[in-house]
């Protein structure tokens, strides 16, 4: 081999690398450029996010104040039953007390009606 073809072999060999750092320059820089497009998307997957849990307090908050609305529709439903409960078992007693004075009542008028 002579000088000559050494030489060139040479520059054929760093053209070569010349170009393959290009490529790998290229590809770098096309990997940074998608990995910029990641991170904006994470930031746009982290608003979303943060949206989200904005809505899930609210929707937590408003199960809250249904629970507690419930509860006290069961409270009042309760006392007004409790309360026709009562109703019905002091009407009931009020109609024994009636039976109670008509058989007095009528026993008393037979007694008087027996005696004259």
């Amino acid at each position: 081999m002579t000088d000559q073809e050494f030489q060139e072999r040479v520059l054929v060999w760093i053209d070569h690398t010349e170009d393959w750092k290009t490529q790998t320059d290229n590809r770098i820089d096309n990997l940074e450029g998608r990995m910029d497009n990641l991170e904006g998307r994470m930031d746009n997957l982290e608003g979303r996010m943060d949206n989200l849990e904005g809505r899930m307090s609210n929707i937590q908050e408003r199960m809250g104040n249904l629970e507690e609305r419930m509860g006290s529709l069961l409270e009042g439903v309760a006392w007004i039953r409790g309360k026709l409960e009562g109703r019905r078992e002091t009407d009931a007693a009020l109609w024994g007390k009636i039976a109670v004075f008509a058989a007095i009542g009528s026993a008393i008028i037979a007694l008087l009606a027996y005696f004259k």
